[in-house]
């Protein structure tokens, strides 16, 4: 979570930066008890947002073509929690971005995670851009885009 905030601010110095985690017991790590201090003053921000829920539960009440780019980090491994990598949600993300908006998925390097993946994204509208390996990661990630000319 706070890698995720400190790497956004340092290289792309978004205007504001919100996260969501279900988990009260990872919030707390990464806000007071984080071991680098660049992630967790990253938290700190004036224009970062801190949530705590279900993602689920959350990005269902954020409006619509809000956000310029999403950040999907839902873990190493898709097939874990499945659940926030299904069509409807993805097509939620699809909703709260604005057109010519982007997403980065992690989509794992297990090939059912990733085709899972690969097809939600393309089944929920997006375009996808292009797919990296991260160095020292589990995670393939997907850059996918929600076409300029769409509508919600």
């Amino acid at each position: 979570m706070g890698r995720t905030c400190y790497v956004s601010y340092y290289y792309v110095k978004p205007e504001m930066f919100v996260t969501i985690d279900v988990s009260l017991e990872i919030l707390a790590l990464a806000l007071y008890r984080n071991p680098i201090d660049v992630y967790w003053k990253s938290l700190w921000e004036l224009t970062t947002f801190v949530m705590w829920g279900d993602a689920i539960d959350v990005v269902k009440r954020l409006p619509n073509s809000f956000f310029d780019h999403v950040i999907h980090d839902g873990g190493p491994n898709p097939l874990k929690n499945p659940s926030i990598y299904t069509r409807w949600f993805l097509c939620e993300i699809y909703r709260v971005l604005k057109p010519c908006g982007t997403l980065s998925v992690f989509a794992g390097r297990a090939r059912r995670g990733k085709e899972m993946v690969y097809r939600n994204l393309l089944n929920a509208g997006f375009k996808i851009v292009e797919s990296a390996s991260l160095p020292e990661s589990p995670a393939l990630v997907f850059y996918a885009l929600k076409p300029c000319g769409a509508t919600i």
